[in-house]
């Protein structure tokens, strides 16, 4: 999901997208049993670790935009 990737992105829109997936989340993560709620923080922390020299070259040409 890359929701950036059209040349003009309608902001508005794409805020609206992006809040509307994460409230479905919030109501699918409500009643998730803790400990796979655990094991999916966990991978997320996993695979941010793992990538951190591409999200910091990502954000280095970011900020040079």
């Amino acid at each position: 999901m890359n929701d950036l990737a059209s040349p003009a992105p309608d902001i508005a829109a794409l805020m609206a997208g992006i809040g509307k997936r994460a409230r479905a989340a919030a109501e699918t993560l409500a009643f998730a049993d803790p400990a796979a709620k655990a094991a999916a923080l966990d991978a997320a922390a996993s695979a941010l670790r793992q990538e951190t020299a591409t999200i910091r070259e990502a954000n280095a040409e970011d900020m040079q935009a």
